[in-house]
């Protein structure tokens, strides 16, 4: 039975290389896919950076950035809603519902000036909230 301990070694080598290949592909498919890494790592490296709580880490795509010094969202959407990121204490984010465009004339999802206000959510986040308690 020679050769025994080097087959195992192989097919070990094999099965670590096949697992390894599928984890690459699957977070490259997510990543292209779905903005959930790149939500992921908004979240570990930004304290203000938020998911709304209408939306989801996997549906919620960020569409403006801030340019400044912090990576954080300042307009974002989902299949659902447009988002506008304020990061006060008061209003964390206003949420306007994709339903609701066809009733505010000149409505631009990358400028809140132009959204409607009877229409708005203002919304508060638990995350902002503490960063401005620290």
């Amino acid at each position: 039975m020679r050769g025994t301990g080097k087959r195992k070694t192989i097919l070990a080598v094999a099965v670590v290389m096949a697992t390894a290949i599928g984890a690459i592909t699957v977070l490259s498919w997510l990543s292209v896919a779905t903005p959930v890494m790149a939500n992921a790592m908004g979240l570990a490296a930004e304290k203000v950076y938020i998911i709304p709580e209408e939306s989801s880490l996997w549906r919620f795509r960020p569409t403006v950035m801030n340019t400044g010094s912090g990576d954080w969202w300042l307009y974002g959407e989902d299949a659902d809603c447009y988002y506008h990121f304020e990061g006060s204490k008061e209003v964390a984010y206003h949420a306007f519902k994709r339903s609701d465009v066809s009733q505010c004339p000149d409505f631009n999802p990358h400028n809140y000036e132009t959204w409607c206000e009877n229409l708005v959510v203002p919304r508060k986040s638990a995350r902002i909230t503490e960063f401005w308690e620290e």
